[in-house]
């Protein structure tokens, strides 16, 4: 939001609101030792962030949505998590 705010496609006004809008989102916890040790065995082929939401998708048996076609690529290699490859040309 702030990229988009900063270029002006988004009012500040806007952007604020959206900030705010994040107390509003439902949030569950739940213990994350089998993520991070999938993250972990997943180190060497993605970065530590695209590790740990392909581990998260995985344990939550929910497909992974992504812009980056290389991690898509490199994705189904790795995992039998379903990989959803989202419009790159899209507004995001």
């Amino acid at each position: 939001m702030l990229r988009r705010e900063s270029a002006r496609d988004v009012p500040a006004a806007r952007a604020g609101a959206a900030v705010r809008d994040l107390g509003d989102a439902a949030v569950v916890l739940f213990p994350s030792l089998s993520v991070r040790e999938r993250a972990w065995a997943l180190r060497r082929d993605f970065t530590i962030a695209d590790a740990i939401f392909l581990a998260l998708a995985e344990h939550l048996g929910e497909p992974l949505a992504t812009k980056d076609a290389g991690l898509a690529h490199e994705a189904v290699k790795h995992t039998d998590a379903e990989i959803v490859i989202l419009d790159s040309r899209a507004p995001a």
